[in-house]
């Protein structure tokens, strides 16, 4: 049964990030076992995960020189500099400090991810392997390309930003998806391409387009683009993005019955149909757009966006398939009964600074304020919800206000009230925000996990982390005493500007990850065994003679010069 249930998890697993893969880890001695069976997707700097235990099950690596990578490893990233080129690297890109010249054979046939560098004084003659499916030219290759350079393996094709030549001869039938540069801005004939299903413009663009390839999914127009687009899309499109000059009317017969996901740039300001819409599931208005949106809307629509100058009631004009709800910075208007109860996610502008009481639908998980928004929340947020967000300017008590649902809360940077009592058992992520500066005593509940203080919190927190907390980080001006102040629990511990105190027989050792700010400067020779990360600040200058040899990475200032003992293992970082 247990094989069973670790199976079921593994699959499961597979739709998490790597973040909360680790932490599933964390959960129960069982769990950990899993930590060296899960594949780690994010990218990663090899230097970063050569010490850990697991490191064959990273999928996905950045190598800066011929070195051992993760039996696992699918995807190996570098950056050329030189000539010296590891045959094993899949994406291979160039340093501006690359001057080459590229000659045939120099680029190993392992790679299909290709980012040639921005000189054009490189042979593109036989030059790019045939196992390369995503190829990017560098910003001043141009007139030189032919399509003989390029191989057929190619389904992805870049052109560099200084691009701006025709294409109708140069692009192989094997691409699917072409981006243009910055500078392109050339009349395109591609009907006959029928391979290609993703097209993206650059900044410039801004001719005829109707010669577009006639099996188009995905069709992206740059800032520049304002022409007409009437009964040239083809019937295909399904996502259809326009940059920020367009502005022009669209009527029943200018976006295709396929298209389903579409977005409006800046400058758009046009009266909508809702004939013009009917298939749209996600619907995006940016920048000026300010008119009545009343039997506009098509009853597919469920993702919604609104401009930021977006003004007009909304009473009656919101579908009722709708469950993403974004409003934009200067909507300030009433919305009592305005909201329909299918909305899952809701988000309010800068300016909302309204009452809610009995305005948000039983629907929503997902609540976000904005910047100005300062109002009574008591009593006033459904039990529905499980992730809020507060705004900047949010300072009111929070009595009776966070209903027994909410799992992750934000406090905005002027949230100073007292919480004790008023955190739910559900709250697994708390950040307080930078003016908070409240006692902690019996306020932080023992359900959770993360914990994050702001910039002006510094008070006592002796007996105040519960032992469900695992990460643990401290904002600028913290410097209270620590001694048997942090749980067992804590793995990722974080301490900031301000913080100078003694640290000996203080960190748990349950601690992998320990960084320090820039005013520490105590003894480290205290550290416990568990920590694997260390990282140290601007002012620190105590000689490091002892450290665990599970520490397997320091990171120091640039400005350190102090003794490094020889027996210290760890690898040693400089940065800034």
């Amino acid at each position: 049964m247990l094989g069973l249930c670790n199976d079921a998890i593994i699959k499961i697993s597979e739709q998490l990030l790597d973040r909360d893969k680790l932490m599933l880890t964390m959960a129960c001695v069982a769990l950990d076992k899993l930590k060296y069976v899960f594949i780690y997707t994010d990218l990663k700097n090899v230097e970063e995960i050569c010490h850990l235990s697991y490191f064959d099950n990273f999928e996905s690596v950045k190598i800066c020189k011929d070195c051992a990578y993760p039996k696992k490893a699918k995807y190996i990233h570098f950056e050329a500099r030189s000539l010296e080129i590891p045959k094993f690297v899949t994406h291979l890109t160039f340093a501006k400090c690359f001057y080459g010249p590229l000659q045939p054979g120099n680029i190993p046939s392992s790679v299909t991810h290709l980012r040639l560098p921005d000189g054009h004084h490189h042979d593109l003659e036989n030059l790019i392997p045939q196992n390369v499916t995503n190829l990017m030219f560098g910003d001043k290759i141009h007139k030189i390309i032919k399509k003989k350079h390029i191989p057929q393996s190619v389904t992805h094709l870049t052109l560099g930003k200084r691009f701006n030549e025709p294409v109708f001869d140069l692009i192989p039938e094997s691409v699917t998806h072409l981006t243009f540069g910055y500078y392109f801005n050339n009349l395109i004939k591609l009907d006959t391409f029928t391979s290609i299903t993703h097209l993206y413009f650059g900044c410039a663009f801004n001719q005829s387009i109707a010669y577009l390839p006639p099996f188009l999914t995905h069709l992206k127009f740059g800032s520049k683009f304002n022409g007409l687009i009437h009964g040239m899309i083809p019937q295909t499109v399904t996502h259809l993005t326009f940059g920020h000059a367009f502005d022009q009317l669209i009527d029943n017969e200018t976006i295709p019955m396929s298209t389903t996901y579409l977005v409006f740039g800046r400058k758009f300001d046009q009266p909508i149909d809702v004939l013009a819409f009917r298939t749209i599931t996600h619907l995006t208005f940016q920048g000026k757009f300010n008119h009545p949106i009343k039997d506009c809307l098509p009853k597919t629509l469920t993702y919604l966006t609104l401009s930021d100058s977006f003004e007009k009631p909304i009473d009656g004009c919101l579908p009722e398939s709708l469950t993403h709800l974004t409003l934009g910075n200067k909507f300030d208007l009433d919305i009592n009964k305005c909201l329909p109860k299918s909305i899952t996610h809701l988000t309010f502008g800068y300016s909302f600074n309204r009452p809610i009481k009995g305005i948000i639908p039983s629907s929503v998980t997902h609540l976000t304020f904005g910047w100005k928004f300062n109002k009574s929340v008591r009593d006033r947020i459904p039990r529905s919800v499980t992730h809020l967000i507060f705004g900047r300017k949010f300072n009111q008590p929070i009595i009776k206000a966070i209903p027994i649902s909410v799992t992750h809360l934000t406090f905005g940077p002027h949230f100073n009230k007292p919480i004790k009592g008023h955190i739910p058992l559900s709250v697994t992520h708390l950040i307080l925000g930078d003016k908070f500066n409240q006692p902690i005593d019996d306020a932080i509940p023992n359900s959770v996990q993360y914990l994050e203080f702001g910039c002006c919190f510094n008070q006592s927190i002796k007996n105040c982390i519960p032992s469900s907390v695992k990460r643990l980080k401290f904002g600028k001006t913290f410097d209270q005493p620590i001694n048997d102040a942090i749980p067992n629990s804590v793995q990722y511990l974080e301490f900031g500007l301000c913080f100078d105190q003694s640290i000996k027989n203080s960190i748990p050792n349950s601690v992998t990850c320990l960084t320090f700010g820039d005013c520490f400067n105590k003894s480290i020779t205290h550290i416990p065994d568990s920590v694997i990360h260390l990282k140290l600040g601007r002012d620190f200058d105590k000689s490091i003679n002892d450290v665990p040899k599970t520490v397997k990475q320091i990171k120091l200032s640039l400005m350190y010069n102090k003794h490094i003992d020889d027996k210290v293992e760890a690898k040693i970082v400089r940065e800034d």
